[in-house]
């Protein structure tokens, strides 16, 4: 389910003194500071304030555009966390309509405190926002060949991207390395962050600390874009199902076919790695899984593809020998292999990957002896 996690927003311009404007935020928010330091500092609320109803809080800033002799033009940004309003970490997604009005109402409210001026003519647009989805997983490494095979399809898709990065980290206990997520510029203006929320979460908040693995897709898209996707970026305006059903439309079909590219284009790869062997042993598809496992997305998509471009002419026994034979090299490799990845029913949670990421919906057919059909 669509949720909300960070956002910033801005107020409309209003004619008022820039350090009355700041002396009304340090007041209002118990802060000590300098007024005259620099009116386009941003003043840092929720690490500075001890205040739980304003944990939610990051930070204010004041903005001075070019005003005249008699006052100056100033308007506010602030970044607000939407779940901490309601708890202490942003662990757990806004995910709810009505929550999100209560942020906003109340965001607003204090806003206008600040203005001096009626709730009523504070007029709030979104700078950027952060949509998310999260996808509870009994084992984080399990979804590591689907997290794997997402960023190569994006790297090697249509996306004109300078700025992609794959995230890990190292088990003493295990001795191993593991993915922790990935990070890929979709087009300028929208991010996109896949990463184990749970280790990130139980990091920073040691009194608060959860247990299971947390899969979340996080997208992070500014005015310029929501502009474009939505014809708005007023606040009161973007609800949660139009942001749903506005990003759907935006990735759906680029990240979709991004896939289904790279499935065909690893399987053409396979399928000549497999056609250059002299022969085909079950010892020989146990040699060849091992060295080619980067190339292997699924135990069984493998087989599928051994059976129906290599060895379908041979006697049913051999076939079935090669096909358990490289089925069980690769459940053992996903015991040792560092980093830690899962080579069984990758398809299944691929498809799952895919809907968390904001409702793609990928449907994968195989079986032993058909070719592999994807729509």
């Amino acid at each position: 389910m669509i949720g909300l996690d960070r956002v910033v927003m801005k107020t409309g311009v209003v004619r008022m003194d820039a350090d009355r404007l700041k002396v009304n935020i340090l007041k209002k928010f118990n802060l000590k500071d300098d007024i005259h330091a620099n009116n386009i500092e941003k003043i840092y609320i929720g690490r500075e304030n001890s205040n739980p109803i304003f944990r939610y809080i990051n930070w204010v800033k004041v903005v001075k555009k070019l005003g005249d002799k008699i006052s100056d033009r100033c308007y506010l940004e602030v970044e607000i966390n939407y779940p901490k309003y309601f708890e202490k970490t942003n662990f757990h997604l806004v995910t709810n309509q009505l929550y999100k009005k209560k942020v906003d109402f109340d965001i607003k409210l204090l806003l206008a405190d600040l203005l001096e001026t009626e709730a009523e003519t504070v007029i709030l647009d979104y700078l950027e926002i952060e949509v998310a989805e999260q996808l509870r997983v009994k084992i984080f490494s399990d979804f590591n060949n689907a997290i794997y095979f997402i960023f190569k399809a994006l790297c090697n898709g249509g996306f004109k991207t300078d700025s992609k990065c794959l995230y890990g980290d190292y088990s003493r206990a295990l001795d191993r390395f593991y993915l922790t997520g990935f990070s890929f510029k979709l087009s300028k203006g929208l991010n996109l962050k896949v990463y184990n929320k749970t280790i990130e979460n139980n990091k920073n908040n040691t009194d608060s600390k959860v247990l299971g693995g947390e899969l979340k897709t996080e997208l992070t898209v500014t005015a310029t874009v929501l502009k474009t996707m939505l014809a708005t970026t007023n606040v009161e305006e973007i609800t949660l199902e139009r942001l749903r059903i506005g990003i759907s439309k935006k990735l759906e079909i680029s990240i979709k076919q991004s896939v289904i590219d790279q499935f065909k284009n690893d399987e053409k790869e396979l399928i000549k790695r497999l056609r250059s062997l002299e022969r085909i042993t079950p010892k020989n598809m146990e040699l060849f899984v091992t060295e080619n496992n980067e190339w292997i997305f699924d135990a069984d998509t493998f087989n599928c593809i051994l059976h129906k471009e290599v060895i379908k002419n041979k006697a049913e026994s051999t076939s079935k020998r090669c096909q358990a034979a490289s089925k069980r090299k690769l459940t053992l490799l996903g015991l040792s292999n560092s980093p830690k990845r899962n080579n069984i029913k990758n398809v299944e949670r691929l498809e799952i990957f895919l809907k968390n990421l904001f409702g793609i919906t990928l449907k994968i057919k195989q079986s032993r002896k058909e070719r592999i059909l994807i729509s």
